[in-house]
């Protein structure tokens, strides 16, 4: 008898607590990242738009699963006081990416190695500032 290893499947939306929408396929990959194990508790899944999770997060939620969103601020005003009220979570930044350059959060995640590299890449940027 022949065995041959098969991947598991995806596991289906069900199975996750919680569904969190986000704007764009960078903030799922960082959130991922940064959550490591956690990620089978909340499965990040992309809006295309603020509008985009808008609109799921406003659809009807059956069963156990909270279905969450989160945007950036943009030029509105956060709502981050109500967070534990609201499923739709505006943040506090103008944009998600701006999260990213905070060296210090970066090294109390322990990605040490991610800081340097950020900043040799931020240097060869750096024409955007003047």
């Amino acid at each position: 008898m022949t065995h041959r290893l098969v991947q598991a499947p995806e596991p289906p939306l069900n199975l996750a607590e919680v569904i969190l929408y986000v704007e764009d396929d960078l903030t799922r990959r960082v959130l991922e990242e940064v959550w490591g194990s956690q990620s089978r508790q909340v499965r990040v899944e992309v809006g295309g738009s603020s509008d985009g999770v808008r609109h799921f997060v406003a659809r009807p939620q059956s069963g156990s699963v909270r279905v969450r969103g989160l945007i950036d601020r943009d030029f509105g005003v956060t709502n981050r006081p109500d967070w534990r009220e609201t499923s739709l979570l505006v943040l506090d930044v103008h944009e998600f990416e701006n999260l990213l350059l905070d060296e210090n959060a970066w090294e109390a995640f322990g990605v040490i190695g991610f800081v340097n590299q950020a900043k040799a890449e931020a240097s060869k940027q750096i024409y955007w500032l003047d």
